[in-house]
């Protein structure tokens, strides 16, 4: 039986015990909003539990249940069970955005660091070289002569600008003919010489005497071969060529010319051809020779003439 009103209400249960619960009377105040869930009415519920048959246990009356949360501690104050210790599905996702920027950040300041050290590196390259591009240049006059680093250069033709490193033709001389002269003051010598930018006809001189008597080792790209010339008395003769061998930018030429009449040619560092002929034999004048309209485009470099010793005797160099 019960009893009506806003008291206490008494409700019989299948095993004749009574279990006391807290009710308001109103259906709308029995949700789990309203529910006192305070240390203290969780005793008095416990309590009313040990008078309630064992049907009628429930053991979330022994825990603090959060309904908004589903946090489940182990009584007021008491161990948590382990199930607020687990990952939230969002924690993982609030992390994942925070771990893609960093991973974003250090690859986009790799890539900033990568380019500073290129652009670094093509400065220091390009300001070396621009400081031997820039040293001052001297101008020779066809017919004339000057000094440049200790070496007395002469324009036999066409008019040549000469750097340290570097020499170019700078108006060509009658029919396209370019030559520059200096003197190796030995019979036995070899001359080296590298062609940055090569072209047809374009080489080393040695046996040099006049512009009627010398000896030349010119390119011809259209054959991928250098022709050895022989030019005595304004007669020119190919007398033997380097068969097949590189004509581009920045091959070395290198000359070996002896007082008995050898000449061995060697290009690229491979030797090609050795030949015997004592004509102009004796004649120390070295160059660089554009012989062709289609040379004047050559730019040489690295020129060099070293005398080579005989018994007893030490190198000449310059």
């Amino acid at each position: 039986m019960g009893v009506e009103g806003g008291g206490p209400k008494i409700t019989e249960v299948p095993n004749d015990d009574a279990v006391e619960t807290a009710s308001t009377g109103a259906s709308d105040r029995s949700s789990t909003q309203d529910v006192d869930w305070s240390p203290a009415s969780a005793t008095t519920s416990i309590g009313s539990v040990l008078m309630a048959g064992e049907d009628d246990f429930d053991p979330r009356l022994f825990v603090d249940y959060d309904p908004l949360t589903s946090d489940v501690a182990a009584g007021a104050g008491g161990a948590a069970t382990g199930l607020e210790n687990e990952p939230r599905a969002d924690d993982a996702h609030g992390r994942q955005p925070d771990t893609r920027r960093r991973f974003v950040i250090g690859i986009v300041a790799l890539i900033v660091l990568i380019a500073l050290i290129v652009v670094v590196t093509r400065g220091s390259g390009d300001s070396g070289s621009s400081s031997t591009s820039n040293a001052p240049a001297t101008r020779i006059a066809e017919g004339t002569g000057r000094a440049v680093d200790g070496a007395t250069w002469r324009a036999v033709k066409g008019t040549w600008t000469v750097s340290s490193d570097r020499f170019a033709i700078g108006t060509p001389g009658r029919l396209g003919f370019s030559m520059l002269i200096t003197n190796g003051t030995a019979d036995n010598v070899v001359v080296r010489a590298k062609l940055p930018v090569a072209a047809s006809a374009a080489g080393v001189v040695f046996r040099y005497q006049s512009p009627l008597d010398y000896w030349a080792v010119e390119a011809a790209p259209q054959y991928s071969t250098w022709r050895i010339v022989k030019v005595v008395g304004g007669k020119t003769t190919e007398v033997a060529n380097t068969k097949l061998a590189t004509v581009v930018d920045g091959v070395a030429v290198d000359v070996v010319s002896r007082a008995d009449g050898t000449v061995g040619v060697s290009i690229a560092g491979s030797l090609r051809t050795t030949i015997s002929d004592p004509a102009l034999a004796t004649k120390t004048g070295v160059g660089l020779i554009a012989a062709a309209p289609s040379a004047q485009r050559a730019v040489f470099s690295s020129f060099s003439v070293s005398g080579i010793p005989s018994a007893g005797s030490s190198p000449s160099s310059r």
